[in-house]
């Protein structure tokens, strides 16, 4: 295993990751032959418009779920929305959409998204969701900008068990 280095400054990956504009994806030679004929994205506001402003009431976070599934429709261009547990409206959001979801009224899938924690995993066991997403992050951006001193060389939880399917994002090959 290579040790992880201490450097001084970010790679923040500007060509992929302009501040004034829409992230790039940057072929390093031929664009793959097996890439899949259709793109579909993760809806996040129920993660990141909980991180960013004043939490949402449980009206509130239904009402953006109904109106992202007749957004998608039947496109399949929005399959699933990122959910947040740690309030109890955050939870009563959650069952309310996995409601709609399993009853066939909303086409978006609830998933979660938590903190690489045993505590984390074992709060979203329960709540009957396929996939959740761990934050396990070892980009440069959460290494300098969101941990502090030493947190970024400690190795996650040992709870990757908990959480099945589960995925780390923020964490490519180059970033480890």
């Amino acid at each position: 295993m290579t040790p992880v280095q201490d450097v001084p400054t970010p790679d923040l990956f500007p060509a992929a990751f302009p501040a004034d504009g829409f992230p790039q994806f940057v072929w390093e030679g031929e664009k793959p032959v097996d890439l899949p004929r259709t793109a579909w994205t993760t809806e996040t506001t129920h993660r990141d418009g909980q991180q960013g402003g004043l939490p949402l009431t449980t009206e509130q976070g239904l009402r953006i779920y109904d109106l992202m599934g007749a957004f998608a429709g039947s496109s399949g261009a929005l399959r699933q929305a990122e959910f947040f547990v740690y309030r109890p409206a955050d939870r009563a959001i959650l069952e309310g959409a996995l409601e709609r979801w399993r009853g066939g009224e909303n086409p978006v899938e609830p998933t979660t998204w938590i903190r690489a924690t045993r505590k984390d995993a074992e709060l979203v066991a329960g709540l009957g969701v396929r996939e959740t997403g761990m934050l396990a992050s070892a980009s440069d951006y959460h290494t300098f900008h969101k941990f502090t001193p030493g947190d970024a060389l400690r190795p996650p939880a040992p709870i990757w068990t908990r959480c099945r399917p589960c995925w780390t994002p923020d964490c490519a090959p180059a970033c480890i």
